[in-house]
Formats: C-alpha cells, structure tokens, sequence
C-alpha cells in the first residue's frame, strides 16, 4: 500500500494468468482487511482489472470476492491482455479529467 500512496495510481490490474485455486481465508481479508484500507491510502485509485486465464475455472469463492471488487471499483475481468490494457489505458486517461476526492485526514501522532 506505501508505493500506491505515493504513485498515487488511478487504475490496477491483477494479473491471476495461470494460477488456479481458491482464496480461501485470503478472500476474507482482502474483503475486510485489503479492500478499506486500499480505499483509506489510495482514494484516487477507482479502476481495477483483473486479469484471468479462461481455460482455468474460478472457484465460487473467487467469485464472491471478485463480486465484492466490483461494488467497491470500477471493475472488468478480461482473458486476455491487449483488450485489459486498452480498457485501463482508456478508464485511465478519461480519469485524469475528473476531480479527485480529498485525501483522508491525518490523525496527529501517527505516521503515513
């Protein structure tokens, strides 16, 4: 999360190409764990793409949290990397002329 607060990305793509298997308890936290505390340090991140093998079937457990992803971000799953790189290209840039929301207050005594 420290390289996102400081590049401060607009979009990101998880590349998932040829691996298979269920989350598992990971799936619970990137829910409750991963996903606020990516909204808390990165409030101009918006765009997510995931991109996946076709072949490999995703688990229902995947799915949910792939669910989840989508209400939190603008989200698009792809099977294929020149169409995931034109659609994040584009989000992105149409993005940059958008106003961003305010960045989250500091709280005097910790550190960010």
């Amino acid at each position: 999360m420290h390289i996102n607060q400081q590049l401060k990305p607009l979009g990101m793509m998880h590349d998932a190409w040829g691996t298979s298997g269920e989350w598992g308890e990971a799936a619970s936290w990137a829910e409750f764990v991963w996903i606020p505390g990516i909204q808390a340090h990165c409030p101009n991140l918006r765009v997510m793409g995931f991109l996946c093998d076709a072949d490999t079937p995703v688990p229902y457990a995947n799915t949910q949290l792939l669910g989840k992803l989508d209400q939190q971000f603008e989200f698009q799953q792809f099977y294929s990397l020149r169409p995931a790189w034109h659609w994040m290209t584009q989000r992105v840039m149409q993005l940059q002329n958008q106003p961003f929301p305010a960045p989250p207050p500091t709280v005097p005594g910790t550190s960010s």
